[in-house]
């Protein structure tokens, strides 16, 4: 009996019954939920942020003001009041395994993706502490997820070397300042066509500096976002 009860224990996490988000009869997610991962149809032609319509291939004012050195990127997903607690979860609630949301979109995501025909995906890397602190780094989830898909290489080819507090709670200004000179790049990128992995493009702080980083040893640098603000 107890081993029976274990092991459905453990199918309901990786075969749910229940949506992640709201906890409704579901496979993944209910339909309500699903429908706000949102795909923007309109986004700005350097980040692949959201836009509204009437912008098309707009660059959006983050990207005009502070001219990232990244060379184009997609924040997938609108963030959205769903997506928010998902993406929160996944980082902080030690349910990295609802990653598997993706699946979903499997075949979006793919085709986003292979535009910046990239060769190699690079998560974003945590410090040593938070590495410690969270027991996973989000980014190398989703990176691996995509190399399955894509059949590409992940390289852990940054290190953050900087302790930096949450970006979460400061503005454009302090972001910029807090990961300044804060990662260090090895050469397993060099010549190769990058694309950064990390779960949410807010300013672009991050991912410009560690495209600034990357750029030592290779021209071409993209990056891919779960989803954008």
């Amino acid at each position: 009996m107890q081993i029976n009860k274990i092991g459905t224990n453990v199918l309901s996490v990786f075969f749910p019954t229940k949506c992640y988000i709201c906890g409704a009869e579901a496979d993944l997610l209910c339909k309500s939920c699903k429908s706000q991962f949102i795909i923007p149809a309109t986004r700005c032609a350097k980040c692949g942020r959201a836009l509204p319509d009437a912008y098309s291939n707009y660059i959006c004012q983050t990207c005009f003001t502070g001219k990232p050195v990244f060379n184009g990127g997609i924040a997938f997903f609108k963030y959205t009041d769903t997506i928010k607690p998902w993406i929160h979860n996944v980082k902080y609630g030690k349910n990295s395994y609802q990653i598997r949301i993706m699946d979903l979109f499997k075949s979006q995501i793919v085709e986003a993706i292979s535009q910046f025909k990239p060769d190699i995906l690079v998560p974003i890397p945590l410090t040593i502490e938070h590495s410690y602190l969270r027991g996973f780094n989000q980014s190398l989830l989703i990176a691996k997820k995509i190399a399955n898909w894509i059949n590409l290489p992940v390289a852990t080819a940054l290190k953050k070397t900087k302790f930096t507090e949450s970006q979460t709670t400061v503005g454009a200004d302090k972001r910029k300042r807090n990961v300044r000179n804060s990662f260090t790049a090895s050469k397993k990128v060099k010549d190769r066509r990058v694309m950064l992995v990390d779960d949410v493009f807010t300013t672009g702080s991050t991912i410009n500096e560690a495209a600034k980083t990357l750029k030592k040893y290779t021209d071409t640098v993209y990056f891919f976002a779960i989803a954008g603000t």
